[in-house]
């Protein structure tokens, strides 16, 4: 993927630009990766482009960013060059611009936009570039760095970012971004957008739910969306097997097989999904690792205890065995435990409570085993110049003898 960028640079842009691929960032910690998305736009007949950087934030130069946008060719809409308020000098960070007009291939249109940089985004410039105090990208956060203008938007018309289909394949127009020079492409979320306008509305969910929840209770996970008058469509999929099409979806007698991301999606007429919300839900619980077994005197792995729902309170204990030891933290669910005296097997318990829910339980066993009896062979008196001879009576066998 880097040769067939490189090739479209030098192409593009001579060898001068090809080099900013290579600006060291050896100073800076990366991103693991950078994910991109495409939403409605803030204003009418737009859509906007949002990266994510994951990991790590980010604000020195991105040196390359190629991705590319289609649409069903019988839809009457087509895209600008678009605009960059978070950093909009031409000669900074993000010069962003079709790469090509508009080809059509398969059905559907594609434009590709394409981007290189001579600066770092972070610094400040008296030009304007990337506004008085700079720009970065931060972690974990989605950012909006490229707004497109749409024309002839008079039907809802579903618009995606694609990479890795016939037409992208072979003109090197897949999803790719590099951060001084070094590639952190990530994901495209595997969603759609409709453009901003009467005829589609703003579909934005917010997803939440009722959570924490105590076993048996009834879980209610609700979706809003500002649908523009249109009508809209839910999906949600969860843990266990869920789905469902219901805006506000309940289930009852929940159980921890329950907990777990609910993710929803809003679609407007059937179509043109938006980006997806997620709920985390967590059904109090106490669960824990499976049985070890330690060397007397031992310290055991990490006991694996779950994490403490908010408002409640986790703590390891000795139950059983008649033994005593000491954990790394009593509260921490991954504590470790030391054995101190005594013979076990040893039930060690991670105890949920303090909240609304009744106090939740669960148990680790350990089975401690004792260090093998070392007897060495008998005492030998033999003269200096006595041939060699071998060592027998030491057990367990198999051992090192040494001196």
């Amino acid at each position: 993927m880097l040769r067939n960028v490189k090739n479209l640079l030098r192409r593009t842009f001579g060898a001068a630009a090809l080099s900013l691929l290579f600006v060291g960032t050896a100073s800076a910690q990366l991103p693991t990766s950078v994910d991109i998305d495409l939403v409605p736009g803030t204003t009418v007949n737009t859509l906007d482009v949002r990266l994510r950087a994951n990991g790590s934030s980010f604000n020195l130069v991105v040196s390359n960013l190629v991705f590319t946008v289609r649409w069903a060719t019988t839809a009457p809409q087509t895209l600008g060059l678009g605009t960059s308020a978070w950093c909009p000098a031409t000669t900074l960070a993000f010069p962003l611009g079709a790469a090509t007009g508009t080809v059509s291939s398969g059905g559907f249109d594609y434009q590709t936009y394409s981007m290189v940089a001579t600066q770092q985004i972070g610094q400040p410039q008296l030009n304007g570039g990337c506004g008085p105090n700079g720009q970065s990208l931060p972690a974990a956060t989605w950012l909006t760095v490229f707004t497109t203008p749409v024309s002839a938007s008079t039907t809802c018309t579903t618009f995606q970012i694609v990479t890795n289909e016939t037409y992208t394949n072979a003109n090197n127009a897949n999803f790719f971004v590099s951060l001084g020079g070094t590639a952190r492409t990530g994901v495209i979320e595997p969603t759609s957008a409709c453009v901003n306008n009467t005829s589609c509305g703003t579909t934005i969910p917010t997803a939440t739910s009722n959570s924490p929840l105590c076993q048996g209770a009834t879980l209610n996970l609700s979706a809003t969306a500002a649908n523009g008058g249109n009508t809209m469509t839910y999906y949600w999929v969860g843990p266990n097997g869920f789905t469902s099409t219901l805006q506000n979806p309940t289930i009852t007698n929940v159980t921890p097989a329950m907990s777990g991301v609910y993710t929803v999606t809003a679609a407007i007429n059937g179509g043109c999904q938006n980006f997806s919300r997620n709920v985390t839900v967590t059904v109090v619980d106490a669960t824990v690792g499976g049985p070890q077994s330690i060397c007397t005197l031992g310290t055991t792995l990490p006991l694996g205890g779950n994490a403490v729902p908010s408002g409640y309170t986790g703590t390891w204990s000795i139950v059983t065995g008649g033994v005593t030891g000491t954990f790394t933290d009593p509260n921490d669910p991954n504590a470790t435990f030391t054995h101190l005296t005594g013979n076990g097997p040893i039930t060690l318990r991670w105890t949920i409570s303090g909240g609304p829910c009744p106090t939740e339980t669960a148990d680790v066993v350990l089975t401690l085993t004792a260090g093998p009896t070392v007897t060495c062979p008998g005492n030998s008196s033999v003269c200096v110049t006595a041939p060699s001879f071998p060592l027998t009576g030491g057990s367990p066998e198999f051992g090192t003898l040494y001196g």
